[in-house]
């Protein structure tokens, strides 16, 4: 019974700190929302691309490659402006205003007949993805052009890139991905207070009382598993009200949010166990924070990682509970696909929960 009131004490105690609950609520939320905007033309397909097509040939040949551009313009990947001079397209493309030129030189239909033709691509250094998406138009069309030339089999097209975000708005990944990254900032420095108590000699003051240690750290732990969880559970509702984001079902939902926050909450009284003062404890965890975050994937989409990077990844929580937490939000899978994610949660709360108990006593009581 004391520790569930050392646990509900300590729970209000964080939920009254209006500082804290800046960092808790306020931080993640906006980072959500500036993240997966910067992210959101990523998740859609371009559209529309300005482009500046020159055509100094004039030939039979130059128009059928500018009929070919025409059909991609067509599908509503690039628009089209046809200019007189390749210098003003060129200049066009090199300050912006175009995010390329193409421009089919004179003499194209002679060299298209000796197998030769080459056609100009200049692109705006600014756009990445413009100037991606008009190089592969060009590219598709010469493929084509020139098979119909060689009389070659038409070149299979082959699939786009995978796109990380195609099931869903960039916000069904970082919304999970920052509440879980707040998360850990929040309970490593939760569990750190029982430095603090021991530093204001608050700690020595409750041991000599008729509370022995085993239900101070027992409420102690409960109160950063109940702050993680109900952080969590907070997020989840704010970012489901105000950006729409859909969670998967309930059940799946609750499973993650409880293997997240005991990890979490474990992992942090397992940095106390080993750290001497509050500076300490500190450091490591904004640097264990940090590191996980960004291994883990909380500011880049885990599908862009190189394979070497993969493993490494794995060794975190965040990519462990960021899987969980997108098999429900981007896949829409069910709560039996995110068992595998919850239970290395568990066992590595298990983990750090056993180191934490069996150091914490020696580490406190003399």
């Amino acid at each position: 019974m004391r520790a569930l009131h050392i646990a509900f004490k300590d729970t209000l105690t964080r939920f009254r700190d209006r500082n804290g609950l800046l960092l808790m609520f306020a931080a993640p939320l906006v980072l959500a929302a500036v993240i997966g905007a910067a992210f959101s033309g990523i998740s859609r397909q371009p559209v529309d691309v300005p482009t500046a097509l020159v055509d100094e040939d004039r030939s039979p040949a130059s128009a059928a490659f500018v009929e070919g551009l025409r059909n991609v313009e067509a599908s509503g990947l690039i628009a089209i402006t046809e200019l007189t001079s390749a210098a003003e397209a060129r200049e066009a493309a090199r300050l912006g205003e175009y995010r390329g030129a193409v421009i089919i030189p004179a003499g194209f239909v002679a060299a298209a007949g000796g197998g030769a033709a080459q056609v100009e691509i200049y692109t705006d250094p600014t756009s990445v993805v413009g100037s991606a998406v008009i190089s592969e138009a060009v590219s598709r069309v010469a493929a084509g052009f020139n098979a119909r030339i060689t009389g070659a089999a038409a070149p299979v097209e082959a699939p786009a890139p995978a796109n990380p975000f195609t099931d869903g708005s960039p916000l069904a990944y970082f919304a999970p991905s920052m509440a879980v990254l707040f998360l850990m900032f929040t309970l490593f420095d939760a569990a750190s207070s029982i430095l603090e108590e021991e530093r204001q000699g608050t700690l020595a003051r409750m041991l000599i009382t008729p509370t022995s240690f085993a239900p101070l750290l027992t409420g102690k732990l409960l109160g950063v598993f109940a702050t993680g969880a109900l952080q969590l559970t907070v997020l989840i509702v704010a970012t489901r009200l105000i950006y729409g984001v859909q969670w998967g079902p309930f059940p799946g939902v609750a499973l993650m949010v409880v293997s997240v926050a005991l990890a979490a909450a474990a992992l942090g009284a397992c940095i106390v166990a080993f750290s001497r003062t509050e500076q300490q404890a500190g450091i490591a965890s904004a640097a264990i924070a940090m590191l996980f975050g960004i291994l883990g994937g909380s500011f880049f989409n885990m599908a862009a990682f190189p394979s070497w990077l993969q493993p490494l990844s794995k060794l975190t929580l965040n990519r462990w509970a960021l899987d969980g937490f997108t098999d429900l939000t981007q896949r829409g899978l069910s709560t039996a696909a995110v068992l595998p994610e919850a239970g290395v949660l568990l066992g590595a709360a298990l983990l750090f929960g056993a180191i934490a108990v069996l150091r914490l006593p020696r580490r406190f009581v003399r």
